[in-house]
């Protein structure tokens, strides 16, 4: 919502630093959420079990918030840098993921 206050032809260089930084975080909810829900769905549901409203909403209707505040309501940019900065985070999440799972096992 921080960004929904902006006028239409806003000054990019006078952006505070707290609405970057939500730029920044949505950026990284948005694709890693993409990439979750596509993982769960391809490789970790069990048709078997059928559709719950749990693994629905966990999986796939939380993006789908998410994607329709972010390019809708809030009209967050993407840019590369970004999407860079998502690439960050999942290597240091993977990275921790390894040290756990070797720690715990």
């Amino acid at each position: 919502m921080l960004t929904s206050c902006y006028k239409v032809g806003y000054d990019p260089t006078k952006t505070n630093v707290v609405v970057k930084l939500t730029w920044l975080l949505y950026a990284t909810a948005a694709i890693m959420g993409c990439c979750i829900t596509a993982l769960y769905w391809t490789m970790v549901w069990d048709p078997e079990r059928g559709i719950t409203f749990n693994n629905t909403m966990t999986h796939g209707g939380t993006l789908l918030l998410v994607l329709l505040q972010g390019n809708f309501l809030d009209r967050v940019p993407l840019r590369l840098k970004m999407m860079m900065a998502s690439s960050v985070v999942t290597v240091l999440y993977d990275s921790w993921l390894a040290v756990h799972n070797t720690i715990v096992r």
